[in-house]
């Protein structure tokens, strides 16, 4: 589905990535407050490591986090060609991106 999203440039939205953030912070922060609450039994050694995986999407987060939600100019651009009656529809490339999801739900 990879050619799909770059073809068609969808973004999630703000609330999307927000709420990804905070099911994250809340579990970080029970987790807080469970080790403390046994701080006596805790030594200086311990650590926690995060997997690559989990590197990888706190930097793409932080990426989305920098995108705006609202492509202003593409919204600009798209009005203006419908105004003029220039907007294009390719439905040959939006069959070809709705059969090839369609192959790889399957």
């Amino acid at each position: 589905m990879k050619s799909i999203e770059n073809d068609m440039n969808i973004k999630p939205t703000q609330a999307d990535l927000s709420l990804g953030s905070q099911k994250a912070s809340s579990a970080s922060a029970k987790s807080s407050i469970e080790s403390a609450g046994d701080s006596s039994a805790a030594s200086d050694t311990d650590s926690v490591k995060l997997t690559s995986s989990a590197m990888e999407f706190l930097k793409l987060e932080e990426i989305l986090n920098q995108i705006p939600e609202i492509d202003s100019g593409r919204i600009s651009a798209l009005k203006e060609l419908i105004a003029k009656g220039e907007y294009q529809i390719d439905t040959v490339k939006i069959v070809s991106n709705l059969l090839q999801a369609e192959k790889e739900l399957y």
